[in-house]
């Protein structure tokens, strides 16, 4: 049997060399070890750091999105707000034209019609369409249309009983010429003189003092002197004073007048002129500051009772003219006269004064 020969032992240089050589591998390994960790590391930081930042961008766009959103929305609201106002101001400026005109026509048809029940829903409908500039366009302008129809209403009522007054004043006028022609006079209404039309008037005054105007009646009014409402008069269907205003009277002594000026008219050719009918209160005043003594004192004018009338101060008018002889003889058959006060030798001379007396 062969015995093997014992191991040698290694020399003790190659175990330290060999040791050495493990160490430092091992320090190898360790030190990419840590390395790999502190490489691990850094990269998650990094890559926290980047999604942080990517995070905190996102937050940012998010917020400047948000941001903007809510600015457009907001100025969205703001342009559809001032269109809204400009579209509800653009509304009420043609709504007030339109109030304006039907008012005009309510105030104008005062007792010119046979129904008053017209002129109610026009009123109505005023109020309505006034109470409407409050709210908004739509409103406003539906509010509006509605004037249209009780406004016409009101016009063809108007219409109507101007239709049957003129033609009551041509039957009475047609009645009072069969029996002048006859040789005799309507029953209580004296005969016109016959000499004919006389030549047509103009305007020949040599007056040039402060000029003063007729005035037209408010919606309000105590009935007072210079106070009469605009329910209790009718404006006369001719005749406007020198800056346009139409002449009103009382709703009687305005009737009374349209059949006068009817055999006026049938006899000289042309309606009856007028420069002053109702007189309001703040007119009476303004007459006396200026005339002083000459003017009535305010609150006693028979103009202010809306039952007085001036003619134009014209030659044509004068004491002995014909224009003024037919009518101090032929109106009082319809109720109107010229005073006694007012006549050539009165207290106060006046040609171109009349009152109504019923």
């Amino acid at each position: 049997m062969r015995l093997s020969a014992p191991s040698r032992p290694l020399p003790r240089r190659a175990v330290v060399v060999g040791l050495c050589v493990l160490l430092a591998a091992v320090v190898v390994v360790v030190v990419l070890a840590v390395l790999a960790e502190r490489r691990a590391r850094e990269a998650a930081e990094e890559t926290r750091a980047e999604a942080a930042a990517l995070s905190s961008r996102h937050a940012l766009l998010v917020a400047e999105a948000t941001a903007y959103g809510e600015e457009l929305r907001e100025q969205a609201d703001r342009d559809a707000a001032a269109a809204a106002q400009a579209d509800l101001e653009a509304a009420v400026a043609d709504s007030t034209v339109a109030v304006d005109a039907a008012q005009a026509v309510l105030d104008a048809s005062a007792d010119r019609v046979a129904d008053n029940l017209v002129r109610q829903q026009l009123a109505d409908a005023i109020v309505a369409a006034r109470e409407s500039h409050g709210t908004d366009a739509a409103t406003v302008r539906a509010a509006t249309e509605a004037l249209g129809p009780a406004q016409q209403a009101v016009v063809d009522a108007e219409a109507a009983w101007v239709a049957e007054e003129e033609r009551l004043a041509a039957e009475a006028e047609a009645a009072e010429q069969a029996d002048t022609a006859e040789g005799g006079t309507a029953p209580g209404v004296p005969a016109p003189a016959q000499a004919g039309p006389a030549p047509q008037c103009v305007d020949d005054s040599t007056y040039s003092g402060p000029a003063f105007y007729t005035s037209a009646p408010g919606e309000g009014g105590d009935g007072s002197n210079g106070n009469i409402p605009a329910s209790q008069m009718t404006r006369l269907s001719w005749g406007h004073d020198t800056v346009g205003t139409p002449q009103y009277l009382v709703t009687s002594a305005a009737r009374a007048l349209d059949r006068l000026n009817a055999a006026y008219r049938a006899h000289f050719g042309e309606d009856l002129r007028l420069d002053l009918t109702y007189r309001s209160y703040d007119e009476q005043v303004r007459m006396r500051e200026a005339l002083g003594s000459v003017a009535a004192v305010p609150g006693t004018s028979s103009h202010g009772t809306g039952r007085a009338l001036d003619v134009p101060e014209w030659s044509c008018f004068q004491f002995g003219s014909a224009r003024r002889d037919w009518l101090v003889t032929n109106g009082p058959s319809y109720g109107w006269v010229s005073p006694s006060w007012a006549r050539s030798g009165g207290s106060n001379p006046e040609y171109w004064h009349y009152e109504f007396t019923g």
